[in-house]
């Protein structure tokens, strides 16, 4: 049921996406009449609109209930993604996480936000367990306990994806919220953590830069490998940076962000497609990682819980609210 739709309806549909979950005020419900041209063959149980993101419990004709989220694109279309089967007795809303399911645990229920990302699967962005254990807050390929302006671990995860995903596996602590596996996936170390690391055009040093990036920043790991060099795509930037300076221990390794903190001057700020002025742009929050500089007036920044990556003049930013 899964579709492909605008990066810009996206983007903007998702500004709030995650914040929501724990707003105290609760959304509108989902319109029912709406719900059932879209999903026709199946009875909503339950259902609400936030912020462009529509978020429905479906019971289907077998009585299957199924968790199935919806954005709408530019021109008004809905475009939905089904989860697998939900365990029993879930419900959606757990106290003032509104935009939740939640899931049953031994006494209570476990909180979980399901938010899409910029390529437009669904995951989980945010678990709360029942009891006294920490926030796990999740990307598509990181997870973090506390803040990943601060620390997440990297690498592939089981919970990011809810067509496949197995709702008996979900992690209730941070032990068993560790990703299984690095996969494909590196992180920018240097010695120096104030160097920064060449992202080049081809795997030799005299080639032109695309960018010089912080420790921490994570890398894609593709399959060219030249005179100690290893191609990698960061946020669909595709270069080449030196293997020596580049970790592989992401499974167990903490992120150490250490790139600028800096904060824009006004709330929204316009996020570019490249690090070119007259490239195409989206108006975006300011809750972005600075990953990388580019020449001499540009950042390249990652927002995330999107999984979503542009550029941002510098002039845009300072270093604090004045």
């Amino acid at each position: 049921m899964k579709r492909t739709f605008s990066c810009i309806a996206l983007i903007l549909s998702l500004l709030l996406a995650l914040p929501s979950a724990l707003a105290a005020d609760q959304p509108p419900k989902a319109d029912e009449t709406l719900v059932k041209q879209l999903l026709p063959d199946y009875t909503m149980v339950s259902g609400i609109v936030n912020d462009g993101v529509m978020r429905l419990i479906m019971e289907k004709q077998d009585g299957t209930r199924v968790f199935v989220g919806g954005l709408q694109d530019q021109n008004g279309v809905w475009q939905l993604t089904e989860s697998t089967p939900l365990p029993e007795g879930a419900i959606l809303g757990v106290e003032n996480f509104v935009t939740s399911l939640g899931i049953k645990g031994e006494s209570y229920y476990h909180a979980v936000t399901l938010s899409p990302f910029h390529d437009g699967t669904w995951g989980v962005t945010l678990l709360y367990p029942e009891g006294d254990a920490p926030m796990i807050f999740m990307g598509q390929n990181w997870i973090s306990t506390d803040s990943v302006r601060t620390s997440a671990v990297f690498g592939d995860h089981p919970w990011a994806d809810i067509t496949v995903i197995d709702w008996n596996t979900l992690p209730v602590n941070a032990d068993s919220a560790v990703p299984p596996s690095a996969g494909d996936w590196a992180l920018v170390h240097n010695p120096d953590p104030a160097d920064r690391l060449n992202l080049r055009t081809e795997p030799n040093t005299s080639c032109r830069t695309l960018g010089k990036y912080y420790n921490g920043t994570p890398v894609k790991l593709l399959t060219g490998r030249s005179n100690g060099f290893v191609q990698v795509d960061i946020l669909g930037v595709t270069g080449w940076m030196m293997e020596d300076f580049i970790s592989y221990e992401t499974s167990t390794q903490v992120i150490p962000m250490v790139g600028l903190q800096l904060f824009g001057k006004e709330d929204v700020i316009s996020v570019y497609e490249k690090a070119d002025a007259a490239s195409p742009f989206v108006q975006m929050n300011c809750d972005f990682v600075i990953i990388g500089v580019v020449g001499s007036n540009w950042y390249h920044v990652w927002y995330p819980t999107l999984n979503f990556g542009g550029y941002v003049q510098s002039d845009a930013l300072w270093e604090g609210n004045g």
